[in-house]
């Protein structure tokens, strides 16, 4: 999940590892993380020590692990028989088997996009989800399943050869008829074969793709199973990409161009796992002390203190770091009631308030004006003096209680109920 901060909030975070396994080490076994605007690698991916590509897993593994979320996640659609999405309030169970509306599910591409399942930075066109049409006939006869999209590569083709019949190219000089009449060509004409049997391949690189060899009639396939092939093992191949994003299908959009990828804009931007790094922690969380009888000081409640200096979206996360000690990790923060989150949002000075703070504020450019110096202890984001921190501050406080009255009593035994812990939002 994803932790998010207004400016001057403070996100308090109880950790509870009072009974962690005795030999878990902190740093050496598993670690703690706070991610900005990014999610870490999953597990068993391994980055280059440079860089932001990853030396395992493969690239085709990377797309394997897509597909299976695309196959895990699925959201509700409905469809009416014109093979234009509807709202949802159209649709219901009892309508699935209908004539007007269907109701089935398709792979959720936005939510599997915005993981890390990419080393790199990965650029994605815009995609929707194929639609499968099947026509019947004057006679009640069917055409076989088709795809629907073949009714828009018609309408481009058919464009295309009409201004190729009409425009008097050599190769239908031959042709004893005229085969153009009102800009249009006709399809019993000796033009239509000769265009498809010589200049299909100058349509395929001007576009991208291999028309359909007769006019689709585009009615929607009204079968909620058939639509959904949940079974299909890539279900990123079932989506239509295109050059850029369009509002409804009604609208229309142009297809995107393999030869010409250039003519495509891109839709939204998968970051690459491997360049999203850990931001620094409190001294705390750089050694450890053995204590009663621990190679650490960490198997106890464990608290940050994140005060956001702007608006942020965060990751926390506890990440293993030993293959060995896998089945523990698991068994323990796999668990539930193992963390507890309070956020405090700052209100307006009171001064009837004895214990009331108050955040004086200069602006930057007055330093500069009045050739006055940066105070020294300003955090910074790296060692660097001129990069300072300008998102957020992670702090660690010594006593847990202080950091969340919950904390003592949510820190002893207790039976395991809700699996994301407890959440206090403070106002006041």
């Amino acid at each position: 999940e994803i932790l998010k901060l207004g400016t001057f909030d403070v996100g308090i975070i109880t950790i509870n590892q009072t009974l962690l396994p005795n030999n878990l080490t902190y740093g050496d076994h598993y670690q703690i993380s706070v991610y900005e605007g990014c999610k870490p690698c999953p597990l068993r991916y391994q980055c280059e020590s440079r860089g932001d590509s990853c030396l395992r897993p493969s690239s085709d593994r990377q797309f394997e692990i897509l597909n299976q979320c695309l196959k895990e996640h699925r959201k509700p659609v409905c469809f009416g028989s014109d093979g234009l999405e509807k709202d949802k309030g159209h649709c219901s169970e009892s309508d699935k088997l209908g004539r007007d509306y269907i109701l089935f599910t398709e792979p959720d591409i936005e939510f599997c996009l915005s993981r890390q399942y990419f080393c790199s930075e990965h650029e994605w066109n815009y995609r929707s989800f194929r639609r499968l049409c099947q026509d019947t006939d004057e006679n009640g006869g069917k055409s076989s399943v088709y795809d629907c999209i073949d009714v828009l590569k018609w309408q481009e083709y058919s464009k295309w050869r009409d201004s190729v019949c009409c425009s008097g190219i050599p190769e239908l000089r031959g042709v004893v008829t005229n085969p153009c009449s009102s800009k249009v060509c006709a399809e019993d004409s000796e033009a239509v074969g000769i265009i498809r049997e010589s200049l299909i391949g100058v349509f395929e690189a001007e576009f991208g793709f291999k028309p359909p060899t007769r006019q689709p009639l585009g009615q929607y396939l009204m079968n909620a199973s058939a639509q959904e092939d949940i079974a299909n093992g890539s279900p990123l191949e079932l989506f239509y990409e295109w050059q850029s994003r369009f509002d409804g299908e009604a609208d229309g959009g142009t297809l995107h161009n393999k030869f010409k990828p250039e003519q495509s804009s891109a839709w939204t931007t998968s970051v690459g796992c491997c360049r999203c790094q850990r931001h620094p922690l409190p001294a705390y969380f750089d050694w450890n002390i053995p204590l009663s009888g621990f190679p650490d000081d960490k198997h106890q409640p464990v608290q940050l203190a994140i005060t956001a200096i702007d608006d942020v979206e965060l990751t926390v996360a506890v990440e293993l770091l030993h293959g060995a000690y896998y089945s523990e990790f698991g068994d323990y923060f796999g668990g539930r009631d193992k963390t507890l989150l309070r956020v405090h949002t700052p209100s307006r000075f009171d001064s009837s308030y004895k214990k009331a703070t108050w955040l004086s504020m200069i602006e930057y450019d007055s330093f500069d004006q009045l050739e006055l110096d940066l105070p020294l202890n300003l955090p910074q984001r790296s060692n660097s003096p001129s990069h300072v921190e300008a998102g957020f501050i992670v702090d660690r406080p010594s006593n847990v209680s202080i950091g969340d009255s919950r904390a003592v009593q949510f820190t002893s035994l207790r039976p395991r109920s809700d699996p994301v812990g407890s959440v206090l939002r403070e106002d006041d």
